[in-house]
């Protein structure tokens, strides 16, 4: 990452942050962003840093200090207050006793949310990437000596960037997935948690209870094209083999199912709707089924296994509720 790279992405917080509503000023933003992964990487760490300072009155005072800045009046606090954030989130990428190093020391715990219909791609100021599914919310700290990540809803992929001295700990229910280095996605559901590793290796552990990071009832190690399952308490299934790129494949808008349940499938579609598919009738929640199909694809999917299996569909209020159609 250059120098150059960053001071772009200076500007870039600065100009997005007074004329976001002008489509040319995104337009020509895309363009510069997507030209180069070091320019994706650099605009990431700058933006990551500038709201976590931003979050803090204490940690921003400090780092004026350090940079020997003078924070802005209160009443000209836009633009004047974004150049000295800015700068600051520079410094945090680049000094040996960083702005980056105090928040280590002071760690702030940022909560991010996907909503309905969108996936959200997240720079971790450390480096890491987060890919979230529409309707699914997580907790990040990056505290000195470990990374914390708790998937409080949905599903999220994880590309952790490695870092010997502070361990990646991702915590779903009583589900708790530690690495230093790896990729691999985490789906909660009311079922429990499933855990798929795409590249390098993770340690999943059941947890006594779910305020517990220590007391650990159970482990299992996986790697590349490995998945395993935990209950909705906690115990864990023994290793799967599975093609990861096909577990993967809700990340470019793809759903891959191989026998999986109804519920199953419906619970993942909900993610992607404004209104909610409840199965109620528990004469479906049998049936399994083997598709692959892109979102736009889901209406005439549903009306398919509709056709197939004699489904009907009942709105009430913001529900769909699904039960079989009397025969």
């Amino acid at each position: 990452m250059t120098n150059a790279a960053i001071e772009a992405a200076q500007d870039w917080l600065l100009e997005l942050n007074e004329n976001a509503s002008d489509p040319r000023i995104k337009a020509r933003f895309s363009a510069w962003y997507q030209a180069s992964p070091d320019h994706a990487a650099a605009f990431g760490k700058v933006y990551d840093t500038w709201t976590l300072i931003g979050g803090s009155d204490a940690a921003l005072a400090e780092l004026n200090r350090i940079l020997d800045v003078e924070a802005a009046p209160k009443a000209e606090h836009s633009r004047s207050w974004l150049k000295v954030a800015a700068g600051i989130a520079a410094f945090a990428v680049f000094a040996g006793a960083s702005a980056w190093q105090l928040m280590q020391d002071r760690p702030e715990t940022q909560v991010y949310r996907a909503s309905h219909q969108y996936i959200d791609r997240i720079m971790l100021a450390d480096g890491s990437t987060v890919t979230l599914r529409p309707n699914s919310s997580l907790e990040v700290t990056l505290a000195k000596d470990t990374r914390r990540i708790m998937l409080r809803r949905g599903r999220a992929f994880f590309d952790v960037a490695p870092d010997e001295t502070r361990p990646f700990v991702v915590t779903a229910g009583k589900t708790a997935i530690s690495v230093l280095g790896t990729a691999f996605d985490v789906k909660q559901s009311t079922d429990g948690v499933l855990v798929t590793v795409q590249s390098g290796k993770v340690s999943v552990a059941d947890l006594k209870d779910e305020l517990s990071s220590t007391e650990v009832e159970d482990t299992i190690e996986l790697s590349a094209n490995m998945q395993v399952r935990a209950g909705s308490t906690g115990t864990l299934s023994e290793r799967m083999i599975v093609d990861s790129s096909a577990a993967l494949g809700w990340m470019v808008g793809r759903l891959v199912y191989d026998d999986a349940r109804l519920p199953d499938i419906i619970s993942d579609l909900n993610a992607y709707r404004s209104d909610t598919l409840k199965v109620v009738d528990p004469a479906l929640a049998d049936i399994r089924i083997t598709t692959s199909f892109t979102i736009e694809q889901a209406d005439q999917v549903l009306n398919t296994l509709a056709e197939a299996y004699g489904i009907a569909f009942l709105p009430i209020g913001d529900e769909i509720r699904l039960s079989a159609k009397p025969r």
